[in-house]
């Protein structure tokens, strides 16, 4: 069997990398051939929830895989593939501007942080995602302290993507042995003498840990969803990774 995968459109594109590496050693293990050109595949695995508009898929079998499912079980995604993959049908065309008569029609937005720079790309990133999964077309002006200059390199891109899954796993390991599962977490680099750097912590404030046996919030999420023992989490945290008590 051969295997196409393609992202929905709202899906970034180290997403869309990502989750093409972990089917593709997967199907690799189940000597499934995964192919480039859709003309040679059997069945299109399309990751997310929008089908895409393509003359091309006609006669081909497609089959919709969740993100996380794909992260948690790209084998199990594979077999469920094979057996519930459908024949492709084009999707009703797109709301566009020449067909809406009500609602939003042309959506023209400016994000900017007068103290910083990540929440004006952060914030326009989102607001392009949301759109796109309205058929809305958007137009984002960014605004930041320091603007878009210096633009990072795909180099540079692939370096971070690989620190950082380096990253996940260590520290997945090393909180499971603390009872902590590790939902997410945040990193920030930075560019010094033409070398990427990490610049942050592995902290409860930009990571969301969990107790493996009771999946109690550990994290600033206890301040966010006003849970409450904000400090005693914080604690808890200290004692598990330390041994230290306060």
């Amino acid at each position: 069997m051969k295997l196409l995968l393609t992202p929905s459109s709202y899906i970034g594109g180290a997403k869309a990398y990502l989750l093409r590496e972990v089917l593709r050693v997967a199907a690799q293990k189940a000597n499934i051939i995964v192919v480039e050109n859709v003309a040679e595949a059997d069945i299109v695995i399309v990751f997310g929830s929008t089908l895409p508009n393509s003359t091309a898929l006609e006669g081909k079998k497609v089959f919709f895989a969740r993100e996380e499912a794909v992260m948690n079980g790209p084998e199990a995604i594979l077999a469920d593939a094979q057996v519930n993959a459908v024949p492709y049908a084009a999707p009703k065309a797109a709301v566009g501007f020449s067909n809406i008569t009500d609602g939003v029609k042309n959506i023209v937005a400016v994000t900017a942080c007068p103290t910083g720079v990540a929440h004006t790309f952060m914030s326009a990133e989102a607001i392009e995602t949301y759109a796109k999964k309205q058929g809305w077309k958007v137009k984002v002006e960014t605004r930041g302290q320091v603007g878009a200059g210096n633009e990072i390199t795909p180099e540079e891109v692939a370096a971070i993507e690989k620190l950082g899954l380096r990253i996940n796993e260590i520290l997945t390991k090393f909180l499971r042995e603390k009872k902590v599962d590790l939902i997410d977490f945040k990193l920030e680099f930075g560019r010094a003498d033409g070398k990427i750097l990490l610049g942050d912590e592995i902290s409860p404030d930009n990571c969301r840990f969990w107790d493996s046996d009771t999946h109690e919030k550990l994290d600033k999420d206890r301040f966010r969803r006003d849970l409450g023992n904000v400090e005693g989490a914080y604690k808890e945290m200290l004692r598990r990774l330390t041994g230290e008590e306060r």
